[in-house]
C-alpha cells in the first residue's frame, strides 16, 4: 500500500470522526415534536438537549488535546468514542427526559474528542499545501 493511499484512508477516518459530532446534534431535529410528545415536555424545553450536548462537546476539547499529547492520539480517540457510545445507549434507552438530557451530556463529552482530534491529526499527518487541502476536505466533510 502506498503512502498516499494510507494517508487518504487516514483522511477519510478524520472526516468521519469530525462528522459524527456534527451529525449527532442535528439528527434528531426533525423528530423534536414527536420526542416532546413522547417525553411529555414542551418542544421549547426539548431544545435544551442542544445545549446539554454542545457545552460538554466544546469544553471537553480542552481536555482531549492535552491528554492526546501525553498518552497518544489513538487511546484518547478510543476512550472518547467509548464515552460517546455510552451516551448514545443512555439516550436510546432513556425512560425520561432528564435521562435523555444526561445521555446528551455524555455524548457531547465523548465526541468532543472528534472535534479536537480532527484538527490535531491533520497537523500530524500533513504539512504545507497538503495540510491546507486536508483541512479543506475535513471542513467539507
Amino acid at each position: 500500500m502506498s503512502s498516499a493511499t494510507s494517508l487518504s484512508k487516514v483522511l477519510l477516518m478524520i472526516i468521519i470522526l469530525a462528522a459524527v459530532g456534527q451529525m449527532t446534534q442535528t439528527m434528531y431535529v426533525p423528530s423534536m415534536a414527536m420526542m416532546a410528545e413522547g417525553f411529555h415536555v414542551s418542544p421549547a424545553l426539548l431544545q435544551a438537549v442542544m445545549a446539554c450536548y454542545l457545552i460538554p462537546y466544546g469544553l471537553s476539547q480542552f481536555i482531549y488535546g492535552p491528554l492526546s499529547d501525553r498518552f497518544g492520539r489513538k487511546p484518547i480517540i478510543l476512550v472518547g468514542l467509548v464515552i460517546y457510545l455510552a451516551g448514545t445507549v443512555v439516550t436510546l434507552m432513556a425512560p425520561s427526559f432528564n435521562v435523555f438530557l444526561l445521555g446528551s451530556v455524555i455524548q457531547g463529552a465523548g465526541i468532543g474528542c472528534g472535534g479536537a482530534m480532527a484538527r490535531t491529526l491533520t497537523r500530524d499527518c500533513f504539512d504545507g499545501s497538503r495540510l491546507h487541502r486536508a483541512n479543506s476536505l475535513v471542513s467539507i466533510g
